[in-house]
C-alpha cells in the first residue's frame, strides 16, 4: 500500500502547481499537529494546577482562589489556541493564506511550545509545594500569569499574521 502511495505522490508532484499546493497542505497539517501539542501542554498544566487546588482546599482558602483565577486565565489561552483558525483557507476563497505566512505560523507555534512548556514547569513546582502544604508563592503566581500574557502575544501575533494574509 505505501508502495503505491509513493507512486501516486510522485505522479502528482510532476503536475504543475499541484507540488505547491501539496507542500502548502502539508504545513496546514503541521500547523494543526503543532497547536494540538500545545494544548495538551497547557492541558497538563491545567492539571497541575488543579491538584495543587485540592491538595490546599483544606489549608488555605485564599490560596485555593488564587490558583482558581490563574486556571480561568490558563483555560481561556488554551481554547483560544486549541480554536485558532488553522491556516487553510478553500480553493475559492477570496484571501489567500500564502506559503510565507504559514512559515510565520509556524515560527509563531515554535515560541509558544517553549513558553508553554515553561508554564507547565512553574505549575509543576505550585503542585510540588501544594502537596507539602505550602501555598504558592506571589512569585510562582506571578510568573504564571506572565506567562500566560506572553502566550496571549503570540496568539495575538498569529492572528495578525493569519488578518494580513492575501494584503500582499
Amino acid at each position: 500500500m505505501t508502495r503505491k502511495s509513493a507512486l501516486l505522490e510522485k505522479i502528482l508532484d510532476k503536475i504543475p502547481g499541484f507540488s505547491g499546493y501539496r507542500n502548502r497542505e502539508k504545513i496546514r497539517e503541521d500547523d494543526r499537529i503543532i497547536r494540538s501539542y500545545i494544548v495538551s501542554i497547557l492541558e497538563n498544566a491545567i492539571r497541575y494546577i488543579e491538584d495543587a487546588e485540592a491538595s490546599l482546599v483544606d489549608i488555605n482558602y485564599s490560596g485555593v482562589a488564587v490558583l482558581e483565577n490563574l486556571l480561568r486565565s490558563l483555560r481561556l489561552v488554551t481554547d483560544k489556541i486549541r480554536w485558532a483558525p488553522h491556516g487553510y483557507q478553500p480553493h475559492y476563497y477570496i484571501e489567500k493564506i500564502v506559503e510565507e505566512d504559514l512559515e510565520k505560523l509556524r515560527a509563531v507555534d515554535a515560541e509558544l511550545i517553549s513558553i508553554a512548556e515553561q508554564l507547565a514547569e512553574k505549575a509543576s513546582i505550585i503542585a510540588r509545594k501544594a502537596v507539602a502544604g505550602q501555598s504558592p508563592s506571589p512569585e510562582d503566581v506571578m510568573s504564571i500569569r506572565e506567562l500566560i500574557g506572553k502566550i496571549q502575544e503570540k496568539i495575538d501575533e498569529r492572528n495578525k499574521i493569519l488578518m494580513g494574509a492575501g494584503d500582499k
